[in-house]
C-alpha cells in the first residue's frame, strides 16, 4: 500500500507541475520544448489525471 500511495503522491505532483495554467515558456520552457507543444502537455496532464482517478478508486478501500 505505500507503494501505491507513493506512486499516487508523484503522480499528483507530475500534475501540479503541468497544469494547463502553467503553460507559459518561463514555467515549462523545457516541457513545450520536449513535447513540441502546451497543448500537448495539457493532453498528458489529462492522461495523468484519470490515471489517479483510476488509482485513487484502487485505494480508496485501504485508506479507511
Amino acid at each position: 500500500l505505500s507503494r501505491t500511495r507513493s506512486e499516487y503522491k508523484s503522480a499528483k505532483r507530475l500534475i501540479n507541475a503541468s497544469m494547463p495554467r502553467q503553460c507559459d515558456p518561463t514555467r515549462v520552457e523545457m516541457e513545450c520544448s520536449r513535447k513540441n507543444s502546451c497543448s500537448r502537455l495539457r493532453a498528458s496532464s489529462r492522461e495523468i489525471r484519470s490515471s489517479v482517478l483510476r488509482l485513487r478508486t484502487a485505494i480508496k478501500p485501504n485508506l479507511n
